[in-house]
């Protein structure tokens, strides 16, 4: 692909204002690529239609061209005109109706046949194509003032964490893109659960802020396939966003998965440290305090509030250029599913997984 010119920066505009939503619809019309608040992280928008916006988006992500992208639309009405249910059995259309109805807007991402005039960049070659409706109030005045679709993959470069905040989005981004949209800190701070919606028994394809366990009860379906926490793994070829073996990692930082046993070995080494305050609280008082000067990324006990500030810390621990950090491993499923997914990012961030002893 033939590189582009790139701006010298990347503007900083302001979702709290009206001309500068226009702004980012007009540098997006003109096949730009604007970085764009939604729920759950920021995303980097280009036009979902348009081929040279979405080569815009691979380029400046350095994504690799087999992993598919999500459309960004309105409602389910945009969403149908995106895809082709006539091959599908009525109930393809009964679920995608009652999941849009249950959980769009909102953090959830629906696969299904894709129509003819949906270009294969957004699909990466697949027949398939992922969609989902966002709640971010200023992601849905862009997504009504634009229009159209809007391709949107997380707004950092290949394998690193997803941004949360428009800060996050200039550490990678700066120069690479034409504006970042600022619509404050995303409150979900973990991407959206995406399944298949071909599929009778529920099949997740990628876990996320969406509860695999709410999803089967809202279909009274059973659940069928959820990705393993046992292990981190890449498919040949990608059926959805979030499934390469090695992604969400902290910039030069070797992250350590650990359990109980190796986190008390480290705890007097003086070894940074991300763990659940309640692990923390416990092995202090097993073990006493820490060194002096020891770094501790204290993680709240519940998952929703853990999911939110995940990627703070990781992009935490890239700014002070900590070499090797270890980290609270969940314990599979353990925990139930409401962890799944954060297990899932600590996984795929992870360089080594201490096993169990």
């Amino acid at each position: 692909m033939k590189k582009r010119p790139r701006p010298k920066n990347t503007a900083v505009l302001r979702g709290s204002l009206d001309a500068d939503v226009r702004l980012a619809v007009r540098l997006l019309q003109q096949g730009e690529v604007v970085a764009v608040p939604t729920e759950t992280v920021y995303g980097l928008g280009g036009l979902g239609l348009n081929p040279e916006a979405l080569g815009k988006i691979y380029e400046a992500k350095d994504r690799p061209s087999h992993n598919p992208l999500i459309l960004h639309v309105r409602n389910l009405e945009e969403a149908l005109q995106l895809w082709d249910l006539s091959g599908c059995d009525e109930g393809v259309r009964q679920r995608i109706n009652t999941l849009a109805a249950e959980f769009w807007p909102g953090p959830l991402t629906l696969v299904a046949p894709k129509a003819a005039h949906v270009p294969e960049a957004v699909t990466a070659g697949l027949k398939t194509l992922a969609i989902r409706v966002p709640s971010h109030p200023v992601m849905q005045r862009l997504l009504a003032a634009l229009g159209e679709p809007l391709a949107a993959p997380s707004a950092n470069t290949a394998n690193r964490p997803s941004p949360t905040c428009a800060g996050h989005v200039l550490r990678t981004l700066n120069g690479r893109i034409a504006a970042v949209l600022d619509g404050g800190s995303s409150a979900g701070g973990l991407e959206s659960t995406i399944i298949d919606a071909r599929k009778s028994a529920l099949t997740v394809l990628r876990l996320g802020a969406a509860s695999p366990e709410i999803l089967a009860s809202a279909l009274n379906a059973e659940l069928a396939t959820v990705p393993s926490g046992q292990s981190a793994h890449t498919p040949v070829a990608p059926a959805a966003p979030g499934q390469l073996a090695k992604h969400y990692s902290p910039a030069a930082s070797r992250l350590v998965l650990m359990p109980p046993k190796a986190l008390e070995r480290a705890w007097p080494t003086g070894m940074p440290l991300m763990l659940r305050s309640q692990t923390f609280d416990r092995v202090a008082r097993q073990l006493g305090p820490r060194p002096l000067n020891s770094l501790n990324f204290l993680m709240p006990d519940t998952p929703e509030q853990f999911g939110s500030r995940l990627y703070q810390v990781f992009y935490r621990i890239e700014a002070l250029h900590l070499a090797e950090v270890g980290v609270e491993d969940l314990g599979d499923a353990k925990l139930g599913a409401a962890w799944w997914a954060l297990q899932d990012r600590l996984l795929r961030a992870a360089s080594e997984r201490i096993s169990s002893e």
